[in-house]
């Protein structure tokens, strides 16, 4: 919200849409709260969509996806719209950056920086549409390439397969044949 704030000031007509539910139980210091978002969407640059469990019109209607995560496992938010041809800015934070190949399918900000991640966001909307629109249809092409299902469900069956094998072998008492 701060990068935001920080944009809205240059970029008075870029609004930002945040899309997702609510978490009330151990709400940590960083959570963001209901009233958080309240007093964000009072600001007039803030649109808050509530949650969905089909995000599917909300990224096709995106002019970019945007998560600046301090940590992440793999981001199916990034995953998803990637697939969908959306240019991406997200942290340069593990579970992201091997989605993004910055400055090609996206563009990667410093975690815990709102200032950089302000300035990237600038730098997405200095694109053209034409460069946006190329920027996701490399993403599109690197999900297809490394993350398309088949590749990742074969990856998980061949590793499988290898931790069978190395437990049957440690199984497997050495037999000695001993012929005349």
């Amino acid at each position: 919200m701060e990068a935001a704030k920080l944009l809205h000031t240059d970029f008075p007509d870029v609004h930002f849409q945040v899309l997702g539910p609510f978490y009330n139980l151990n709400v940590a210091d960083l959570t963001v709260t209901e009233e958080d978002m309240r007093t964000w969407q009072a600001s007039g640059y803030i649109d808050y969509l509530g949650a969905s469990h089909d995000v599917r019109s909300y990224i096709a209607n995106a002019d970019c996806v945007v998560l600046p995560s301090y940590r992440e496992g793999m981001s199916n938010v990034l995953l998803e719209a990637s697939s969908m041809c959306q240019p991406l800015i997200a942290s340069n934070v593990t579970g992201c950056k091997e989605i993004i190949t910055d400055k090609v399918t996206g563009l990667l900000c410093k975690p815990r920086n709102a200032a950089d991640l302000a300035n990237v966001m600038k730098e997405m909307l200095s694109l053209t549409a034409e460069e946006r629109k190329e920027m996701g249809k490399k993403g599109r092409e690197k999900m297809k390439s490394i993350f398309e299902k088949s590749i990742v469900v074969n990856a998980y069956f061949e590793e499988l397969q290898n931790i069978l094998s190395e437990r049957t072998m440690a199984l497997t008492p050495n037999r000695s044949v001993v012929t005349q």
